[in-house]
């Protein structure tokens, strides 16, 4: 693998930004225009395009070098990164359910254990932000065998079309919906994968065009300009501040956010010098950014602005947030990937500088 794509910069710095956009929208309480949702959404976003951009540059990387992929091989590496800190979670808020200081019908964890929560709601707070992480397990399991099958030719007409073809899903399902006088907005409507594949392929996108968008000289010379670092945050703002469910946003507004996310994390990649680049680079950033699956696991219990338990309130949040982030981290995140380091090169024989490179790749990827 090149090493050139062993450490993107700032990524891990835009990681910190959109775990704290969430962690922003949980704690405080509903503002004008529900400018909270509109953050948190952001905040998901990004990770999304995040995961797609670096888990395609990992599988292009390898097809590049091996004509194949080894499917084997990656859920081996995606469950060592992904399970540990999640059932970790989902197994301490059960014995915090069985000891009666959250309540939580067991009926409520199938659908969080399966990573089906983006089509059946768990129905309780705790557990409400597994939908993102059932979207991006769904496209862990699918997009691989994609490549494998199509070949990275086909597969990008399949990512060209799916950011194509999925606005008009999302206005299809709104105007069944909207037929429906009081009708309760189901989980799928907003959380489904089939709602929320184009901002992953967005991302997979810029990863397999990025060299050849790099190679257009109008486009480097706006990615450096002025106007790109005007232009790209203040249209993102823009969207989040319209944010509304109607058919225009789930039309245009979605798809329009989706690309312009995928232009931001080029622009801070490419402007990483600069002094947003130097803000997302530095160690305060970065580390968040490196600890932010955990923080985004923990934050769901300790941040509900309206919540009646004491440790949903200032600052024992805080501390606690931090605390269980920190614990899932080192306790759990790092050793699991240790633990992956050793069994991969026993289990698939991969050399010592290869290895390193795909875990500093996979280190940043939820």
């Amino acid at each position: 693998m090149n090493d050139s794509i062993k450490r993107i910069p700032s990524l891990d710095g835009l990681r910190a930004v959109s775990v704290l956009l969430v962690v922003f929208s949980h704690l405080v309480g509903p503002l004008p225009y529900n400018i909270e949702n509109a953050v948190g959404n952001l905040g998901v976003r990004v990770f999304f395009v995040i995961s797609g951009f670096l888990i395609t540059s990992i599988l292009v990387a390898e097809v590049e070098k091996t004509s194949t992929l080894s499917l084997t091989k990656f859920y081996f590496r995606r469950t060592l990164r992904i399970f540990p800190a999640y059932y970790f979670y989902l197994a301490a808020v059960f014995l915090a359910s069985a000891a009666g200081i959250v309540q939580i019908p067991p009926e409520s964890f199938f659908s969080s254990l399966t990573y089906t929560s983006n089509y059946i709601e768990p129905g309780v707070w705790e557990l409400g932000h597994s939908w993102s992480l059932s979207v991006e397990e769904q496209f862990y399991l699918l997009f691989p065998g994609l490549i494998l099958l199509c070949g990275l030719a086909r597969t990008k007409k399949c990512l060209i079309f799916i950011v194509l073809l999925t606005p008009f899903i999302r206005v299809v399902n709104f105007l069944i919906l909207e037929s429906y006088v009081g009708f309760e907005i189901p989980v799928w409507y907003v959380f489904g994968f089939h709602t929320n594949m184009d901002a992953l392929a967005v991302g997979c996108l810029l990863a397999v065009y990025r060299k050849q968008l790099h190679d257009n000289e109008q486009y480097k010379n706006f990615l450096r300009s002025p106007a790109a670092f005007c232009f790209i945050p203040l249209t993102i703002a823009a969207i989040v501040y319209n944010y509304s469910y109607n058919i225009i946003y789930f039309g245009v507004g979605i798809t329009l956010l989706n690309l312009l996310i995928g232009s931001l994390i080029d622009w801070v990649t490419v402007n990483c010098s600069s002094a947003a680049g130097k803000i997302l680079n530095s160690k305060i950033f970065v580390s968040v950014g490196l600890v932010s699956y955990s923080i985004y696991l923990w934050q769901q219990p300790f941040s509900k602005y309206d919540a009646e338990k004491w440790w949903t309130h200032f600052p024992y949040n805080i501390i606690l947030l931090t605390a269980f982030s920190l614990l899932s981290y080192f306790l759990i995140e790092k050793k699991s990937l240790y633990l992956r380091q050793i069994l991969e090169n026993k289990l698939f024989n991969s050399n010592s500088k290869n290895l390193k490179v795909q875990n500093e790749l996979s280190r940043k990827t939820v």
